[in-house]
């Protein structure tokens, strides 16, 4: 597998065993997007990773000691090893969250694993490339987090949500803010009041906490 990095930290982003909480990132390197917001921008091309074997993973992520597993990247799901990676450290009783950017269909046999929560982006500028399918088996362990780059895009978040629950997703739902210099206590306001206006009561609003308080 191509890996940029493994190391320890909190999650920062929203998932199935809590914000904050924490964990051990396994980061892959590639990815099939080119978001110009992203925020680990080393990790879209693979050759800034190093290929590790199964085992080597394994081996770094038992010498760190935190029962808990957060598989990113670049996009994990370009690795055509991932799920034995997976399968691997569910054997071990590690508890997984999964983050993607919500373009490759996911097996639904993956989906219904009770010790993984996917974490799935919907990405507004990109929605021709969401797949659709994998909103339709999420379950109340897995969040989608719509990555909006203004307050003014709640309107277009909640047809789409309104779809996905249509479709029978039991996901948890978050605005996720694109992180700037602009995103501060003002604007972050506007995300409130529009979920407000709006109704959504059922959203939180992720704002990514390790980029407030300097970690990886």
């Amino acid at each position: 597998m191509r890996i940029v990095e493994i190391f320890q930290s909190i999650d920062g982003e929203v998932n199935g065993f809590f914000q904050a909480g924490l964990t051990i990132f396994v980061r892959t390197a590639g990815c099939n997007l080119s978001c110009d917001y992203c925020d680990t921008q080393y990790a879209q091309n693979e050759s800034n990773g190093n290929n590790w074997t199964i085992k080597q993973i394994l081996d770094r992520v038992c010498e760190l000691q935190i029962p808990k597993v957060t598989i990113t990247g670049g996009e994990p799901l370009l690795q055509s090893d991932i799920y034995i990676l997976i399968n691997r450290l569910l054997e071990l009783k590690y508890k997984i969250s999964v983050e993607t950017n919500g373009t490759i269909q996911i097996p639904k046999y993956w989906l219904e694993e009770k010790n993984i929560s996917w974490i799935l982006d919907y990405k507004l500028q990109y929605q021709e490339k969401m797949n659709e399918e994998n909103y339709r088996y999420l379950l109340p362990k897995d969040w989608i987090k719509f990555v909006l780059h203004f307050p003014s895009q709640i309107n277009e978040v909640l047809d789409i949500k309104n779809k996905m629950v249509d479709m029978s997703c039991k996901a948890n739902f978050a605005i996720s803010p694109v992180f700037n210099n602009n995103l501060k206590g003002k604007e972050i306001q506007q995300y409130i009041d529009g979920l407000i206006k709006l109704k959504m009561f059922d959203f939180v609003i992720n704002l990514q906490l390790h980029k407030f308080i300097n970690v990886k």
